[in-house]
Parts: structure tokens; C-alpha cells; sequence
């Protein structure tokens, strides 16, 4: 009887003992993954926003001009905040700025890959959040354009975001809508541009989904439910 108990002791000694192993193992796993998540935050912000310009222009074709407020989260999903940046449209003078967006708070979502290293920080997908688009005949023209040409396979996501309608930059808007949900991505297996919206105009909620058909030139159809 007192070997039976002695080993019933030792039976559970080693099973408390590999618990603590595995539970050593586990939090050293959760230490050594934030450490590394905190990576990008000893990053040199001023060179990574030049960095991310680049990337967003190159990667997204949208010309953005960001501001030097930058913060780095980590949790549960990495990505940079940035606060008071501009989307901007191409013009044929250089020296003039032909603002197409306020973009008050974008967050800019980045691979967890290689985050030890600046210079190969991938970005996965964008939201504008809080901002106010200027809807004129330049900034249609943009977006028919980027509509039906190859646009990022990447998502792009506006939320909470309003739209006014203009004839021109300089006027007064025409009309307002509110953006509660945007979506625009590029679907490679259709070849497709796809655009999402649900939103509010005249007092009404609509669902817009506009699809871009590039096997044909671009034509596009769109489906708006009020």
C-alpha cells in the first residue's frame, strides 16, 4: 500500500512538473512575440514617413502627405495611426495642390513579417477614418480612373467618413453624404474592381456596390439600394 502511494506522489509530482514546464515555455513565447511586435516602435519615424508615402503611392496609387504625428499599436493587430494627413491629386502644375481628401485618423495595417527590419515593412491594408472627401469634377475624373484600370489588390476601408459634393474645390458643397462603411479592392481571380458603400443621403441610408469590369475595357455596372 505505501508503494502505491508513493508512486501516486511521484505520478503527480512530474505531472505538476511538466505543467510548469509547458507554462514556462508559454509565457517565455507570449514575452519573445510582443517583443518582437514592439519592434517597430524604436523605428525612425521620420524616414518611415517618407517610407510609407512611397508605399501608399507606389503600392495603392493614392498620393497621400503625412503628417509627423505617427503612433505605433501593436495589439491585438499591428498597425500606424496617423493623425491630420492629406490625399492629394495629381495636376498638371507642379507647384500647385489640388486636395481631394482630410484625412483626420488613417491607420495603416502591417504584415507581421519582418518587422525587424524597417526597410521590408509591408503594408497589408489601409482605413480612413473621420474624414472629409471633396467630390468634384477633378476628383471624379480620379476615380473613374482608378476604377477602371488595375487598382491595388490590397484593401482600402473608410469608415465613419463624410463625402461633399461639389461643381468645383473652391465651392460650397452641393450636397453631403456620410460614409458608415467603404470597401475597395482589386478581385484578381475576376479580374474585377470592386467598390462597396453603405452610407446616408437625403436623410436615407443607401447600399451601393459598383463593379469594374477590366476584361472589358473597364465598363462598369452598379447596384444602389435605398
Amino acid at each position: 500500500m505505501k508503494k502505491l502511494k508513493i508512486k501516486k506522489i511521484i505520478s503527480f509530482l512530474n505531472e505538476i512538473s511538466h505543467f510548469n514546464r509547458y507554462l514556462i515555455l508559454t509565457i517565455i513565447f507570449l514575452f519573445s512575440y510582443i517583443f518582437y511586435l514592439s519592434i517597430p516602435s524604436l523605428y525612425d519615424y521620420e524616414s518611415l514617413q517618407k517610407q510609407l508615402e512611397i508605399k501608399l503611392l507606389e503600392e495603392f496609387k493614392l498620393k497621400i502627405t503625412l503628417s509627423k504625428n505617427i503612433k505605433y499599436i501593436k495589439l491585438p493587430s499591428p498597425y500606424f495611426e496617423i493623425f491630420d494627413s492629406t490625399l492629394n491629386l495629381e495636376t498638371k502644375d507642379k507647384d500647385k495642390v489640388d486636395e481631394f481628401g482630410q484625412i483626420k485618423k488613417l491607420k495603416i495595417y502591417i504584415s507581421i513579417r519582418n518587422l525587424y527590419k524597417q526597410e521590408k515593412l509591408k503594408i497589408n491594408k489601409i482605413l480612413f477614418q473621420e474624414s472629409i472627401f471633396n467630390l468634384d469634377n477633378n476628383s471624379w475624373e480620379f476615380l473613374s480612373d482608378y476604377l477602371q484600370n488595375k487598382a491595388a489588390k490590397k484593401k482600402i476601408f473608410i469608415k465613419k467618413s463624410k463625402i461633399f459634393l461639389k461643381q468645383n474645390n473652391d465651392d460650397g458643397a452641393l450636397a453631403i453624404f456620410t460614409i458608415d462603411n467603404l470597401d475597395a479592392f482589386f478581385d484578381d481571380k475576376k479580374n474585377h474592381n470592386k467598390l462597396n458603400i453603405y452610407g446616408k443621403g437625403f436623410n436615407t441610408s443607401f447600399d451601393l456596390k459598383w463593379t469594374s469590369d477590366l476584361n472589358n475595357l473597364g465598363k462598369s455596372k452598379f447596384l444602389l439600394k435605398f
